[in-house]
């Protein structure tokens, strides 16, 4: 694989390291931020509406609370047919509608069955109709008051009903007052300021839905668990506030105290959430993945810078390295120092260079001078070779002359008294050749102390000359 396709492939592999890791990051760093955001959101909704809620209802629940002690309102309970007492009890009714939200109160007297609701007359209650179980329920099994809602089929209209029990003074039950909460305005205060991505629910004890935005649902009775599936899995009547994280999405339920009920939250993890919590880790991831990848390449950078100027020094260790090569980088490294380095090796290189230079040099002018020593010796050695000769050559005539003497010693006995001064003479002359041939050989020993020391000198030049060219070799 060429050095272009195999950075083509590293390319393409780092781009998707990239593309995963930034991925990887997005989707875990948005999804959390989906969750936390959801849920802090959901549970700010649920403190704040709960808070408006029942303080909405707590000031309904005291104007009930001061209706159903009211005098006159307890003796109509027990004497509805009486004018008089009616009269003053409609009184009351009628101030008391001006304080409510729904500028209206209902009553039923247990003697005749009667539902009054706006100061109007509707019908007659019967509690043997299903319809109308919330009757029964309020007069003999509240103690003081209760909530209910339902769709009154007369009226044609679904309200939050606020019902309180009318007691005599033996504490007997005798009828029923209370106000109807419009749902309209109670659910349009609930989803105010609902972020239009959270889904949120009323429910009671039993299932039933009791608020939703689309007010319609409510007079079916639907189960909350139709629409959100994932209560029958946990504690559907939580007793504080709860929150769940499950892939689809985030859920917070939350009990409403003051009036039996719960609330349920539910937010979707849909794509628009996920774009809306992405775009700034994708914005950091994508800053932290060039920032990974600008220190991986000058990493490797580094690395090839290093290797190259480790990969000299290597072949220079093993003393065969070219010594005309320069080292050359690819490109500049981002580190000066690495610059720097590589202008002080090649400094140091050219340098090394110079001294081999020099070195095979003198290592010629050496082969010079000793060839030239060589010569000088071989010279030497025959003119000691000659001188020898000729002292061999005199030192025979001598001894051909000292026989020549010996055999002339008897005539010259004869005559010694003749030329006795002749004889001193030739004795004078004897003792002159002795020394003479003691000079010779003193000189003779001489010569071979030179021959010796020549000899000597060629053996060091040899050696000298050897370590040179090994040394040659080695560069």
């Amino acid at each position: 694989m060429s050095n272009k396709s195999k950075k083509i492939l590293g390319g393409i592999i780092i781009a998707l390291v990239s593309i995963v890791l930034v991925n990887f990051i997005v989707s875990k760093y948005a999804k959390s931020a989906f969750k936390t955001n959801a849920r802090t959101e959901m549970e700010r909704h649920i403190d704040k509406k709960t808070l408006e809620f029942s303080a909405s209802v707590n000031g309904q629940l005291v104007l009930v609370r001061q209706m159903m002690k009211s005098p006159a309102i307890v003796e109509y309970m027990i004497n509805p047919y009486d004018k008089e007492i009616k009269k003053a009890a409609f009184k009351e009714f009628e101030a008391y509608s001006n304080s409510f939200l729904s500028k209206s109160v209902f009553w039923i007297s247990k003697a005749n069955m009667e539902f009054w609701s706006g100061m109007q007359f509707s019908y007659i209650v019967d509690p043997d109709n299903p319809d109308d179980y919330w009757f029964n329920m309020t007069l003999y099994e509240t103690e003081e008051y209760n909530f209910n809602i339902n769709y009154n089929p007369v009226l044609d209209t679904t309200m939050l009903w606020l019902n309180a029990v009318v007691r005599d003074s033996n504490r007997n039950p005798v009828g029923m007052v209370g106000t109807g909460i419009p749902l309209t305005d109670f659910i349009n205060t609930m989803y105010s300021g609902l972020e239009d991505y959270i889904e949120m629910y009323l429910y009671n004890d039993l299932l039933e839905i009791t608020g939703a935005e689309d007010s319609s649902i409510l007079k079916d009775k639907l189960n909350v668990t139709d629409r959100i599936p994932f209560l029958t899995t946990v504690d559907n009547v939580p007793k504080e506030v709860v929150s769940y994280s499950r892939r689809d999405g985030e859920y917070v339920l939350a009990p409403i105290d003051l009036v039996n009920w719960h609330m349920v939250l539910y937010t979707n993890y849909s794509h628009k959430l996920f774009f809306k919590y992405a775009i700034r880790p994708f914005i950091i991831s994508v800053v932290v993945v060039l920032i990974v990848l600008a220190l991986f390449l000058v990493i490797v950078n580094m690395v090839n810078q290093l290797t190259i100027l480790n990969n000299a020094v290597v072949e220079l260790s093993s003393g065969n390295a070219d010594l005309t090569k320069r080292i050359s980088m690819k490109s500049k490294s981002v580190f000066k120092i690495f610059n720097q380095l590589v202008e002080s090796m090649n400094n140091f290189i050219k340098k090394l260079q110079e001294i081999v230079s020099e070195v095979k040099n003198a290592r010629n002018d050496l082969d010079r001078t000793g060839h030239a020593l060589n010569d000088c010796t071989d010279n030497t050695t025959n003119a000691i070779s000659q001188i020898s000769a000729i002292i061999e050559r005199f030192d025979k005539s001598i001894s051909t002359q000292t026989e020549s003497v010996a055999g002339t010693a008897g005539i010259v006995g004869e005559i010694s008294t003749t030329i006795n001064s002749l004889g001193n003479m030739i004795m004078t002359q004897t003792n002159s050749v002795s020394q003479a041939s003691s000079a010779v050989v003193q000189m003779v020993g001489n010569i071979n102390s030179v021959n010796a020391s020549v000899t000597q000198l060629s053996e060091s030049f040899q050696g000298l000359q050897d370590k040179t060219l090994n040394g040659v070799h080695k560069q």
